[in-house]
Parts: structure tokens; C-alpha cells; sequence
């Protein structure tokens, strides 16, 4: 309970308006920490949820959102969430013109280019990296602007199994209190 003692050291309350409490009651603190856990395993459980119905639809061959570089996907149906209809169950489908830039990649690796040599050839060339593509393949902005690949945009690609096949989601965990860059 940190927030909560904090505050408490500096003097200052805590009103939860739509619970009904504030830190002025004598219990508030054993009710902060029950709203505090409430909320921390409504929130796994979404969590679990989302997590089986991405693997779902990605078992069926669908997409669950997570596209690569070169590939976009489009809705095969709509379904009714809330009185509205959502596109729903996305297919992959290749952007050729990337694609040929992603198999030119693998190619010039497969030829000895070391990851740096390939970023260099494509910056020379002024290729736009995936930064500046739109999920239609479409380059973003000006055409103007310097356009960068860096050797590990090359190895990410290089190293994505999604390209042989091997489509893999949940590999990377955050642990709290923790930064998604550490």
C-alpha cells in the first residue's frame, strides 16, 4: 500500500466516491487493501481471459492482432458487441511488394551481409524502414524524411519465426514495478 501510506505521511486522503469510503474512517486502510487485491485479480482474470481467446482465434488460423512486418490482415466476419457490429476474426495476408523486401533481407543474409552491411545497403538505397509503413504496406508521411534501419531491425526480421510459420505469442512477461526496455 504504498500510494496509501504515502499520502498518509504527507497528510493527505483518499476519497474512493463510487466505493462509499475515505481514509478519515478508522478501517479505511483494510478496506483500501481488499478494494486494492479486488481489483489486482479482476484484472488477472481478464487477463487469463483475453489471453485464451487470442490463442483461440490464433489456433483456428486467425490473426490475434499482432502482425509483422509485410504482412497485414483483414475481417472475415462481423459480430454484434453491444448493440454495434465489430469487424471480428482478422486473416494474415502477404503485402507482395514488402514481402519481396523481407525475402531481399533474407536473401543478402543468406549471401554473407552481416546485419549492418544490410541496414547500410537499405539506407543508402533510401528504403523506408517498417516504421514508416501503414498496416496497408502504404508508406506513412513524407517522402522526405530520412528514413533509418538500424542492424537490429535486420535482426529482429531476420530472426522472426513468424516467417517460417512458427506464429508464438506470450513469450515476453513484465514483472512488476518493472519497465518494458528491461
Amino acid at each position: 500500500m504504498t500510494l496509501y501510506d504515502s499520502l498518509q505521511d504527507y497528510g493527505a486522503g483518499l476519497l474512493a466516491v463510487s466505493d462509499g469510503f475515505s481514509s478519515a474512517e478508522k478501517s479505511a486502510r483494510l478496506k483500501f487493501m481488499n478494494k486494492a487485491y479486488s481489483s489486482e485479480e479482476f484484472l488477472e482474470s481478464i487477463s487469463i481471459d483475453t489471453t485464451r481467446g487470442l490463442n483461440e482465434r490464433r489456433w483456428e488460423g486467425y490473426s490475434d492482432g499482432h502482425i509483422w512486418f509485410g504482412v497485414g490482415s483483414k475481417p472475415t466476419r462481423q459480430i454484434m458487441v453491444k448493440g454495434k457490429l465489430k469487424d471480428s476474426y482478422f486473416d494474415y495476408y502477404v503485402i507482395p511488394h514488402l514481402a519481396e523486401l523481407v525475402k531481399r533481407i533474407f536473401l543478402m543474409a543468406k549471401d554473407g551481409y552481416s546485419q549492418k552491411d544490410i541496414a547500410k545497403t537499405l539506407n543508402s538505397e533510401k528504403v523506408p524502414p517498417p516504421a514508416y509503413y501503414d498496416k496497408e504496406g502504404k508508406v506513412r508521411g513524407s517522402s522526405t524524411k530520412q528514413f533509418t534501419w538500424r542492424d537490429r531491425t535486420i535482426w529482429q526480421i531476420l530472426n522472426n519465426n513468424s516467417y517460417i510459420g512458427i506464429i508464438e505469442r506470450g513469450k515476453t512477461k513484465l514483472m512488476k514495478g518493472s519497465s518494458p526496455r528491461q
